[in-house]
């Protein structure tokens, strides 16, 4: 079995590790505009003395491949966020284990519910984990997604 390790991205290093996994799922390989891919969220900054959103790198033997954002909604609530997993490490339940991880991991701090608006095309990947549809299709950034929520 693979050496997994999920690291929170806490300084600039890290967060431009985060930012590089994005721009090599999103931008090479899915088409998606750098301008849109990286916006105001990507910031470590803090509304009312809290972080607004928290970064974590997944590392599979030593080497990152997966990332994610998470958006600080309120105490109970966070949204997931820039989701990925580099195309050669997927089809290898990282992306299960990367999920689980984030779900213990907000549990832990009293969160109940995660959201996240999935392409409709990963969906199915989601439903698996547990995440309910909850809304009908709708499109961001060209690409057809659907809001899913799962209580935690």
């Amino acid at each position: 079995m693979e050496n997994v390790e999920i690291i929170k991205a806490t300084n600039y290093l890290l967060l431009e590790t985060c930012f590089d996994i994005r721009k090599r799922v999103f931008v090479d390989e899915k088409g998606v505009s750098p301008q849109i891919e990286r916006d105001e969220y990507d910031i470590t900054g803090e509304k009312d003395g809290k972080p607004t959103a928290d970064f974590f790198i997944l590392k599979c033997d030593g080497i990152p491949c997966g990332a994610v954002r998470i958006f600080l909604s309120d105490d109970k609530t966070v949204k997931v966020q820039r989701f990925c997993i580099l195309g050669e490490y997927r089809g290898r339940g990282l992306g299960e284990r990367f999920l689980q991880y984030l779900e213990g991991y907000y549990a832990e701090r009293g969160v109940e519910e995660i959201w996240l608006d999935a392409k409709c095309e990963a969906s199915g990947f989601y439903e698996k984990g547990g995440y309910k549809s909850i809304s009908d299709k709708f499109f961001e950034a060209g690409v057809a997604h659907v809001k899913m929520m799962k209580r935690l």
